[in-house]
């Protein structure tokens, strides 16, 4: 004999699948309202940007190593220059405050943001052993680190990297310091 219960459940079942594919159904008229001729003309040119979705735009380059003499000036004018040298690529710049605490600044332009970003890791390895600050927030990539007197920040702003060796006359050096000259040096760029 057969279950009653067995026949609502198969009963259930098929008025269930009936309602979902008559949802999916449209008349004749609908599809021709809906032709996809008449959605391409309707569609833009360009596609609205997706949310979630990030396009990537290729990173604007720094060509001149004037814009970094320029940013290494601005510091300048808070901190007394020890002397600025640059070639066709680089500038060290060295500067001292009225305190005696001391910073170097060295700014590097790579042909390419590869290049700039393993020169970057290059330099982010050789304070690994020192007390590593959870990233400062600066430029496209950056760390900080500090040990007793010196700080030191790097910054990775598309092809140009610029590390922040800080020296504290009188006490411990702290990333604060660092990041407000780096800050100060990095905003005209």
């Amino acid at each position: 004999m057969k279950s009653p219960f067995r026949f609502e459940v198969i009963f259930l079942v098929l008025a269930i699948l009936i309602l979902l594919l008559s949802a999916g159904c449209t008349s004749g008229d609908d599809r021709e309202k809906g032709s996809l001729q008449g959605v391409s003309e309707s569609l833009p040119a360009t596609r609205p940007p997706q949310p979630g979705i990030q396009e990537t735009i290729p990173p604007t380059l720094y060509q001149d190593i004037d814009d970094i003499k320029d940013a290494l000036y601005s510091v300048s004018m808070e901190w007394e220059s020890n002397g600025l040298t640059c070639n066709s690529n680089s500038c060290t710049g060295n500067f001292i405050d009225t305190a005696g605490n001391t910073v170097t600044i060295r700014a590097t332009l790579y042909s390419s943001v590869d290049a700039a970003h393993t020169a970057y890791e290059a330099e982010k390895q050789k304070g690994s052993n020192f007390r590593q600050v959870i990233s400062p927030q600066a430029g496209d990539e950056s760390y900080a680190w500090q040990h007793l007197t010196t700080a030191e920040l790097g910054v990775r702003k598309s092809n140009l990297v610029a590390v922040f060796d800080y020296g504290a006359a009188a006490g411990a050096a702290t990333v604060n310091q660092v990041r407000e000259i780096a800050t100060m040096a990095m905003a005209g760029l």
